[in-house]
């Protein structure tokens, strides 16, 4: 029987997201893991800074054959809780579509940067960045924290997650 390699998502303790996708990369040839951060504009002391945070928190992305032996394996990692299951108690891989959308997200690194974004009287429209061609995910812009919220599914679930932007230009 051949097994396709299909993205599955671990459920880990969080604030380990980076260890375990470190740990994965290291100890596990053939599986590859993913466990996406943001960078972020927050004040701090009064001086703006770039800060690196976790993007999915709680949640690791692994890419792998999931036979028995390898669910052992992943299973068995101190600080992973369990594997996302679905209705058939059997670990679930992420529908395509959605892994398009946190593949994009990251291009080839776990690094989410900060998008440039004009604002169009109440629309937003994206200049570059990661975010280019979802700007009807968008659904909410905070100017002030120079942060966007973003609407999508994810195994089936509507997640919002934020994101850096830059405010490149205001139009009307």
């Amino acid at each position: 029987m051949i097994l396709l390699r299909e993205w599955y998502v671990l459920q880990v303790r969080t604030g380990e997201e980076a260890a375990i996708r470190d740990y994965i990369k290291r100890k596990l040839p053939g599986i590859n893991a993913l466990a996406p951060q943001r960078e972020m504009k927050e004040r701090k002391d009064g001086k703006w800074k770039i800060r690196i945070r976790t993007l999915f928190k709680g949640y690791v992305f692994v890419n792998c054959n999931m036979a028995v032996e390898e669910y052992y394996m992943l299973n068995n990692i101190t600080g992973v809780i369990s594997i996302l299951k679905g209705a058939a108690s059997s670990p679930t891989p992420v529908p395509e579509e959605e892994m398009c959308f946190v593949l994009r997200l990251t291009k080839d690194d776990d690094l989410v940067g900060i998008t440039d974004i004009v604002l169009v009287g109440d629309k937003v429209k994206v200049a570059s960045g990661v975010l280019e061609g979802y700007e009807g995910q968008i659904i909410k812009v905070d100017k002030r924290h120079f942060r966007a919220k973003v609407k999508f599914s994810l195994m089936g679930q509507e997640k919002v997650i934020e994101l850096g932007i830059k405010l490149v230009e205001k139009i009307g």
